[in-house]
C-alpha cells in the first residue's frame, strides 16, 4: 500500500509540475523519481486519481487532476479539513473547495462503525452517525482516516 501511495502522489505531483502528454512520457517522469511502473497500472492510478485529458493553451491534450490535487501521505488523504461540528447524529465537515467528494468517498470506503454514510457537496460533507454513537467515538474514527481533524473541531468532545 505504501508503494501505491507513493507511486500515486508522485503521479500528482509530475503532472503539476510538468507538461505531460502521454502514459509513455509519465512512466518515464516517474522512472526518473526511481519509481516504476507498468503501463496497466498506471492506468489505474490515473484512473483511481481521476486524472483527465485536457487540452493545454498550445493546443496539446495534457494530463491533469480533474479536481484539485490531494495529497496521500502515510495512506492517509491530507486535505484541507477547516472545520468539524457535531449536532445529534450528524457531523460536519468544512473542507477546501472541491474536496468533498474525495473525502466522503473515503470515508464511505473505509466503512467506519460509527458511521452510516456521507452526502458530499463541493466543500462541506454532511457525515450519518449511527444510533447511539458518541461523538467522541465517531471523532476518534475518522482520526484514523485523518490525524489532524480534531484540531478544527469547533466545540470539544474529550
Amino acid at each position: 500500500m505504501k508503494e501505491k501511495n507513493a507511486r500515486q502522489e508522485a503521479i500528482l505531483q509530475i503532472i503539476g509540475r510538468e507538461r505531460i502528454v502521454s502514459q509513455e512520457q509519465l512512466i518515464t517522469a516517474l522512472e526518473k523519481r526511481g519509481i516504476s511502473s507498468t503501463q496497466a497500472t498506471l492506468s489505474r492510478d490515473l484512473r483511481a486519481l481521476k486524472v483527465v485529458k485536457q487540452p493545454d493553451a498550445d493546443g496539446y491534450v495534457c494530463y491533469q487532476p480533474s479536481r484539485p490535487s490531494v495529497r496521500i501521505r502515510n495512506g492517509h488523504i491530507e486535505a484541507g479539513i477547516h472545520g468539524l461540528a457535531f449536532s445529534g447524529a450528524l457531523c460536519v465537515v468544512k473542507v477546501t473547495p472541491g474536496y468533498a467528494p474525495v473525502i466522503a468517498s473515503r470515508i464511505d470506503g473505509s466503512n467506519l462503525p460509527a458511521v452510516i454514510g456521507t452526502i458530499a457537496g463541493d466543500d462541506t460533507i454532511l457525515v450519518v452517525l449511527r444510533e447511539g454513537v458518541s461523538h467522541e467515538t465517531a471523532l476518534t474514527q475518522l482520526e484514523d482516516l485523518f490525524p489532524d481533524i480534531s484540531t478544527h473541531l469547533s466545540h470539544s468532545v474529550r
